[in-house]
């Protein structure tokens, strides 16, 4: 079980770390610097990603030109089946340590949610009965799947040779019908970035530890601009609530200062009500005597 999954991942990787890992700390510990200015100043890290990309695009096109078209041509379609064939392999190799791994342990998905919506309106039309149960236990099947971590991982290598296959198409017409070289480049450039940010890649190349289910990858002046906006909206709501409870203990207090004021009322309409009395009283004994 277990030891054996263990041995054959042994055979994949010897060192016991990833190669890759080695061989990429460079671009890794580069990224790492990127990701942790973008989270300091996610406009800072906006700039820095398209000025980035721009400058480096224009380099690979600036190269390409002084090497004349038929040359030009040539270098972009060999780097651009060379990266195909590297993301191929890359796959492969993941798929192989998932494989060897044998991860049988369970993992709980999220299902969709517009078919466990149309389920949960139904179950709510049902009611009770045998047909309100049969529609309950469709909207938790519908809600949420049950697999293995090594199915889901299986199953993220098959999308992601999916994916690749329309971006081929999209490439190959822009650069064979409208004989454009820049996708070919860009297609190199990006999808050489956007392979160190695959989830699997990370898991199975790079020996992070990334929780499943993936989340796709997101550039990090994004995501630490969606931080800042979740980190205001809650001292927003935090403010609110703190206004309300003043406004009540406010209210309560008005409502205290009005209950005395009723009672002091209240007691002064007593002492005016004995006062009637002893008066009447007066005049009842003066008119006796």
């Amino acid at each position: 079980g277990g030891a054996e999954a263990k041995s054959k991942v042994k055979k994949l990787d010897p060192t016991g770390t990833p190669v890759a890992a080695r061989l990429l700390r460079p671009a890794t510990m580069l990224q790492a610097k990127y990701e942790a200015l973008s989270a300091a100043d996610p406009m800072k890290g906006l700039v820095m990603q398209v000025g980035g990309s721009l400058l480096i695009l224009k380099l690979v096109e600036k190269s390409l030109k002084k090497l004349g078209e038929p040359t030009a041509t040539l270098v972009a379609r060999v780097a651009y089946v060379c990266f195909l064939a590297l993301h191929q392999a890359v796959l492969g190799y993941v798929e192989g340590r998932v494989e060897a791994l044998d991860d049988e342990s369970s993992l709980t998905l999220p299902g969709n949610p517009v078919l466990a919506g149309l389920a949960k309106q139904q179950a709510a039309a049902a009611g009770g009965g045998e047909a309100g149960g049969v529609a309950a236990s469709l909207v938790e099947k519908l809600a949420s799947r049950e697999t293995t971590v090594k199915a889901y991982d299986l199953d993220m290598v098959a999308k992601g040779r999916r994916s690749q296959v329309g971006s081929v198409v999209i490439t190959g017409f822009l650069h064979l019908r409208k004989g454009m070289l820049q996708p070919l480049a860009g297609a190199v450039v990006m999808g050489l970035v956007g392979l160190l940010r695959e989830p699997l890649v990370r898991v199975h190349v790079l020996g992070d530890d990334v929780p499943r289910p993936f989340v796709p990858p997101q550039p990090a002046w994004l995501k630490a601009l969606q931080a800042q906006q979740a980190a205001a909206a809650d001292e927003a709501a935090a403010e609110a609530a703190e206004d309300a409870s003043e406004v009540v203990a406010s209210d309560d207090a008005d409502d205290a200062d009005d209950a005395e004021d009723a009672l002091d009322d209240d007691e002064l309409d007593d002492d005016e009500l004995e006062e009637e009395d002893d008066d009447v009283d007066d005049r009842e004994e003066e008119e006796e005597a």
